[in-house]
C-alpha cells in the first residue's frame, strides 16, 4: 500500500483488519503473510472483469492525492469529495448494469460438488491454457476454467454439447454445438465461446453463434457455411447444418425457419458455385443408391436446392413451405449426376 501511496500509518492496519473479518484472506501465523481465499480471489476477478480501475490502485491513489490538495490549500474540501462522488457514481452505475459477470464468477466457482461431477462431462478445452473447462449447467449455463478463472457465457434455452472437438482457428478455443428444439428436427449451430464473448471483428454484437459471425476466412462462419438469403421479410440467411444428417436441413439464423434437404441423402456438402437463377449456393447430393430419385440408379447429384428440378421437389419446410416457393420450377436441369459404382471406362 505504501509503495502505490494508498493508505496512512492508521488505515492500513484497519484495512488489513476489514479484509481478514471479511473472509477475503487469511493469515499464515508462521511467516505473518495474508493468503487470498476463494471468495477474495473470486471478488477481485469479478471486479476486474467488469471494472479493472476498482481493484487496481491508481482510483485510490489519486483520491489520496486530491486529500493532500487540500492540506496544501489548493483545493477545497468540498470540490475534492464531490469529484470523488462523481467517479464512483458513475462506477456503480457501470458495475450494476454488467453485475451478472460476477454472479457467473461466483456461481462457477462456489457450485456444489456434486453438480460439479454431473454438469463435467462436457469436454471443451480453452483456448488460452489448452486445459479443460467446467460446464455449469445451471442457469446461465456456462463454460469455466478454473486455470485461467474466466467465465464464458453460452446461448440459453437449449442443450450444449462438443461439437466434434473442432476448433476456431481464431483463438484455438473448441467449439460447442447448441441445439434448441425438441426431436431429430430442431435447430443448431455451433458456438465458440470465446468469440461469442468477444466478437473477432468489431462493430459484431456479444452473443453471436457461428452461424452469424460475419469473419471471411473462419470456416465455421456465416461467410463460408450461408446458402442463400431467407426472404419474406427476414433478413437472414440460411445456413447448412453441417451435423443434422442423415436429415439434412438448412436454419435460419435470424428466425426460427427451416429448410429440410433430401431424406434420403447419405452424404449432402454444399460447394461454391451458385445458381443462375436464383445465387443461391449449390449442393452436391450422394443419395444411397437403395433409395434414390435419380433415373438409371444414379447416386450423385448436383444443383441448387431452390430451383433444381430434382432436389426442389425433395424439401421441405413444413407449414412455411410458400416463402420460398416463389424460385422453384424455374430450373433448366442443370442438375449434374453419375451413376453410382465403378465409373464405365
Amino acid at each position: 500500500m505504501e509503495k502505490h501511496g494508498i493508505g496512512t500509518d492508521a488505515s492500513i492496519p484497519v484495512h488489513i483488519q476489514n479484509i481478514c473479518e471479511r473472509n477475503f484472506v487469511r493469515v499464515n501465523g508462521q511467516r505473518r503473510t495474508l493468503v487470498p481465499t476463494n471468495v477474495g480471489i473470486s471478488l477481485v476477478h469479478g471486479y476486474y472483469k467488469i471494472d479493472p480501475e476498482i481493484v487496481l490502485p491508481q482510483t485510490r491513489a489519486t483520491i489520496e492525492k486530491d486529500l493532500n490538495l487540500i492540506a496544501q490549500g489548493k483545493a477545497t474540501y468540498e470540490e475534492v469529495v464531490s469529484h470523488a462522488l462523481q467517479i464512483f457514481k458513475h462506477k456503480f452505475e457501470y458495475f450494476v448494469k454488467k453485475i451478472n459477470r460476477m454472479d457467473e464468477l461466483f456461481e462457477a466457482s462456489f457450485s456444489h460438488v456434486s453438480q460439479m461431477e454431473t454438469t463435467n462431462k462436457l469436454k471443451t478445452k480453452c483456448g488460452k491454457c489448452r486445459r479443460y473447462m467446467k460446464y455449469i449447467s445451471l442457469k446461465p449455463q456456462r463454460l469455466y476454467c478454473q486455470t485461467c478463472e474466466e467465465t464464458y457465457r453460452l446461448p440459453q434455452g437449449g442443450a450444449i454439447k462438443l461439437y466434434s472437438e473442432l476448433q476456431c482457428p481464431l483463438d484455438g478455443f473448441e467449439l460447442v454445438l447448441f441445439s434448441s428444439g425438441s426431436g431429430p428436427r430442431g435447430k443448431s449451430y455451433s458456438v465458440c465461446p470465446y468469440c461469442y464473448n468477444y466478437p473477432s471483428l468489431e462493430g459484431v454484437p456479444v452473443g453471436k453463434g457461428c452461424n452469424e459471425c460475419p469473419h471471411p476466412t473462419c470456416p465455421h462462419s456465416v461467410v463460408q457455411n450461408g446458402i442463400m438469403e431467407h426472404g419474406d421479410g427476414c433478413s437472414g440467411v440460411l445456413v447448412f447444418d453441417p451435423n443434422s444428417g442423415p436429415k439434412w436441413q438448412m436454419d435460419c439464423n435470424k428466425c426460427n425457419y427451416a429448410l429440410y434437404l433430401p431424406v434420403g441423402a447419405y452424404k449432402i456438402k454444399p460447394l461454391k458455385t451458385l445458381c443462375e437463377d436464383c445465387g443461391a449456393k449449390e449442393f452436391e447430393v450422394n443419395f444411397n443408391k437403395n433409395n434414390t430419385p435419380l433415373p438409371n440408379d444414379e447416386t450423385l447429384h448436383s444443383g441448387c436446392m431452390n430451383c433444381d428440378p430434382i432436389l426442389a421437389p425433395l424439401t421441405s419446410d413444413g407449414h412455411t413451405r410458400q416463402r420460398l416457393a416463389r424460385g422453384r420450377g424455374r430450373g433448366r436441369g442443370r442438375g449434374r449426376g453419375r451413376r453410382g459404382g465403378k465409373k464405365k471406362t
